[in-house]
């Protein structure tokens, strides 16, 4: 069975939402819940308090994103997302000197959509293709200074590649759940510490069924419903 293994090598947290005004920080607007499309992967703040090295390090995986309306009538025939991804030398990071795979090191990238038990094949991709112009990405990031006493950096990510997916209303058979959208990173060969699979990019679509509707929401605006959070 595939494995897909994880380099963890810092700690994100999470800050409290409270008037910025009243406990000090940088002003950061909290996700707007009223906007016909609700999209993630573009454009997000990051945190960090620890690192492998003595300075904080930042990861930026954002290698997919995702553009879809916010809401959807359940008696649709499917969902329509359009879903950007590509690649990436292999990180941008602050303080960081270590050994991580870029593109070259796969035989090719395959793309899903997974939900629970659920995953489908959206794209196969072989590395010489996903490497050319089309699949190009531009990122950057920039300081944006402590939000309660933690700092954040926010990232913006730009993809030259873009395709419509149309999910299946099977995906959304419960009142609540999320899918994840991903690239995968096949190595034919033993690659360690990575194994055969590399998660090369995952981003996830929250949604919920209410009054025959279906309301989505990206993770970012999840953290920010759920434990008042609204940056990684």
């Amino acid at each position: 069975m595939r494995s897909s293994k994880k380099i963890l090598c810092c700690i994100l947290a999470m800050g409290a939402v409270c008037g910025l005004s009243a406990c000090g920080g940088t002003e950061i607007e909290p996700p707007d819940l009223t906007t016909e499309y609700v999209e993630s992967g573009f454009s997000e703040y990051c945190s960090i308090e620890l690192g492998c090295d003595p300075q904080p390090i930042v990861f930026f995986f954002t290698r997919c994103g995702y553009r879809t309306l916010r809401i959807v009538d359940e008696t649709a025939a499917y969902v329509e997302v359009a879903l950007f991804y590509g690649g990436k030398e292999p990180t941008e990071s602050y303080g960081y000197s270590g050994d991580l795979p870029d593109a070259t090191a796969f035989a090719r990238m395959e793309v899903y959509l997974e939900s629970g038990d659920k995953k489908d094949i959206i794209n196969m991709i072989p590395t010489e293709e996903f490497l050319k112009e089309e699949y190009k990405i531009q990122s950057n990031s920039k300081y944006i200074g402590k939000v309660h006493g933690t700092d954040v950096y926010e990232r913006q990510t730009k993809y030259a590649h873009s395709e419509f997916v149309q999910i299946p209303m099977s995906y959304f058979s419960e009142q609540e759940g999320v899918i994840s959208f991903s690239v995968e990173g096949i190595i034919e060969e033993d690659y360690p510490p990575l194994g055969f699979v590399y998660d090369w990019g995952r981003i996830a679509l929250y949604y919920t069924q209410k009054e025959g509707k279906i309301h989505f929401i990206n993770k970012q605006e999840h953290d920010y419903l759920t434990n008042s959070s609204w940056y990684y």
